[in-house]
């Protein structure tokens, strides 16, 4: 799909206005109802109106009326679709929708993309695939992001020998304030952290790139930027050319949306900057102090002093440590917990301290998350990692099922962990997976699974939606969660497929929003053939 895609949209503007789009005018009809905006959405009048990318026929197989759109022309290269465009601005919303159906092993796609003057607009698609040998009736809630001049609703197949079918597509407006609108969905999780990319801060920006970064966070209900200002230094130092930029996104950003937080997010090496040395040769008492201390007083820097833009220093609201590997044999890190404490003492009450932790209690126990909650402002466990063989049990998933119940297990066991400590403020945020598959060949000769490729995060598995219909249970049972995670945002922006798997992230974008975010049902549950699609 990609590359006929790609093509197209490069022409889609262009196109929009020699067809012809749908105005704003046209939106209510005499009566002041809504009308749907996709006229020839039933194809009664051919392909009137629509703009065609080829491999279409219009056909005598329709839903609820006599014709229907047949995308495929029966041999394995056949790819194709058709394009409707309205004219949208940003916040605009749309209930968009209709019938589809395809033939064994073929995907029909109605998606939906925000245009601007350049094209596609980062982080404004949604899909609604179809799969089932009958007609079926699926619709989707979409917003125009920043920058919309026009959205496109677009009809697709990817290269095969079936055939899909479309009939009775429909785009209605529903934009806030409209008396005829449907009941819109209201968000209920709103206060979220996404792990950004560690690019954004030490390549240039120019301020139109970071304000729509920013808006884009603010699209998917991001409260806390986790901004990746790279891994510490041998000697515990932070590296200054790992957040050049930092200081120019700080600015920015708050110009932008200020209701956002920024979190300077900081890796470590649990061996080399908590314990010190190597498992091998083990760094001395006086060593090891000295570490901490360069550690401690880099955040202090960091918090303190700011990063300088344009002469100016600009501060970060706190700090978020990804500090790793966490294994069993350090279950409950004493030398973690001094690290950490040493930290606080010296930057403050005030200042926002997160950590990343495991999902497993045989490395963190319940109780040594309480003392965690009592020096920290939020945890966040990395749900996630979690598939393998079956000789890792119990410690894996290896279903939906399991992963869901890893997920309802692990809330309500940090819930009831920081509950028992002397901090009630101290928030639950966990992390939910959006990134390629991850795995590697096994080389250990006395492991069982020697010379297989052992995947240890599946998506089809590990995904935003099996992760927030866990969390969602947990909190039908009492747990109290704050808030949720993204990780990882660079892939879960994708437009395009990862080429490392082929994985389409736009389903993880739809799932965040209507099973997370507005606590509801999706339309769309992961398949692996929808996920690598």
């Amino acid at each position: 799909m990609q590359h006929l895609m790609r093509r197209l949209l490069t022409l889609a503007m262009a196109a929009a206005l020699i067809l012809g789009m749908a105005s704003p005018d046209d939106r209510v009809n005499a009566d002041g109802v809504n009308e749907n905006l996709i006229w020839n959405g039933g194809f009664e009048a051919y392909k009137e109106g629509w703009e065609d990318w080829g491999a279409t026929t219009v056909v005598e197989d329709g839903a609820s009326h006599m014709r229907a759109l047949q995308i495929g022309l029966g041999d394995a290269g056949s790819e194709g679709g058709m394009a409707w465009y309205i004219e949208a601005k940003p916040n605009d919303t749309f209930k968009i929708g209709g019938w589809g159906k395809a033939s064994a092993g073929e995907v029909g796609i109605l998606g939906i993309k925000s245009l601007g003057d350049n094209g596609p607009i980062a982080g404004g698609a949604k899909e609604l695939h179809y799969t089932a040998s009958d007609y079926e009736y699926r619709e989707i809630s979409f917003t125009a992001v920043p920058g919309t001049t026009a959205i496109m609703v677009y009809l697709y197949k990817n290269p095969g020998p079936g055939y899909v079918f479309f009939d009775d597509i429909a785009a209605y407006p529903t934009t806030p304030g409209d008396p005829n609108q449907p009941p819109q969905e209201e968000a209920v999780y709103i206060h979220n952290h996404a792990y950004l990319p560690e690019d954004w801060f030490y390549l240039p920006q120019t301020d139109s790139q970071i304000r729509e970064y920013v808006n884009q966070l603010k699209q998917y209900y991001i409260e806390y930027q986790f901004a990746n200002i790279g891994f510490l230094r041998e000697d515990g130092t932070l590296d200054p050319n790992q957040s050049k930029e930092l200081g120019h996104w700080i600015k920015v950003s708050r110009e932008t949306d200020p209701d956002q937080k920024i979190i300077a997010w900081i890796n470590a090496d649990t061996v080399r900057h908590v314990h010190v040395g190597t498992e091998e040769r083990p760094a001395g008492e006086e060593d090891k102090q000295a570490m901490h201390q360069r550690i401690i007083q880099s955040v202090k820097n960091a918090v303190d002093i700011g990063f300088l833009y344009d002469g100016r220093y600009y501060k970060v609201d706190g700090i978020q440590f990804d500090i790793e590997p966490l294994r069993a044999k350090w279950r409950d890190d004493p030398e973690l917990l001094t690290l950490l404490q040493g930290i606080r003492q010296a930057v403050g009450p005030d200042v926002h301290l997160s950590i990343a932790g495991p999902a497993w209690d045989i490395v963190w126990s319940n109780d040594y998350i309480t003392q965690l909650a009592n020096i920290m402002d939020m945890l966040n466990p990395m749900i996630y990692d979690t598939n393998g063989p079956d000789s890792w049990k119990p410690t894996v998933t290896q279903t939906a099922e399991e992963y869901e119940e890893l997920w309802k297990n692990t809330a309500l066991r940090y819930s009831n962990a920081i509950a028992a400590s002397s901090n009630p403020d101290c928030q639950f945020s966990p992390i939910m997976p959006a990134y390629e598959t991850k795995g590697y060949l096994e080389t250990d000769p006395d492991a069982p699974e020697y010379g297989e490729f052992v995947i240890y995060h599946d998506p089809s598995i590990e995904n935003i939606y099996h992760a927030a219909r866990g969390l969602k249970q947990a909190i039908a049972e009492g747990a109290d969660v704050y808030g949720s995670g993204i990780f990882w945002w660079g892939t879960f922006i994708m437009t395009e497929p990862d080429p490392r798997d082929h994985q389409d992230y736009s389903h993880a974008r739809e799932w965040w929003l209507t099973e997370w975010v507005n606590n509801s049902t999706s339309s769309n549950p992961p398949t692996p053939t929808e996920i690598n699609s």
